[in-house]
């Protein structure tokens, strides 16, 4: 499985919305812990709290426009 650094939503890349793994959201207390692809296409962002709870925050279809920055460690 390939992990998922950063991706860019929309069709314009420096107008598109973008979200990275340890990203401060909402307010600053929670965090994007992990970005993961769907066999169908579908990528899900998931967050965790202060109380180290992860939950499911956004699921993007497959029909957006996405760029996908994968984690490269050598």
């Amino acid at each position: 499985m390939l992990l998922i650094r950063k991706i860019s939503i929309g069709p314009d890349l420096l107008k598109a919305m973008n979200f990275s793994v340890g990203q401060p959201m909402l307010r600053g207390k929670h965090n994007i812990r992990e970005i993961i692809e769907l066999e169908s296409g579908r990528i899900q962002i998931w967050l965790s709290n202060e109380e180290d709870e992860v939950y499911l925050w956004k699921t993007i279809g497959y029909n957006m426009p996405v760029a996908i920055e994968y984690n490269i460690e050598y």
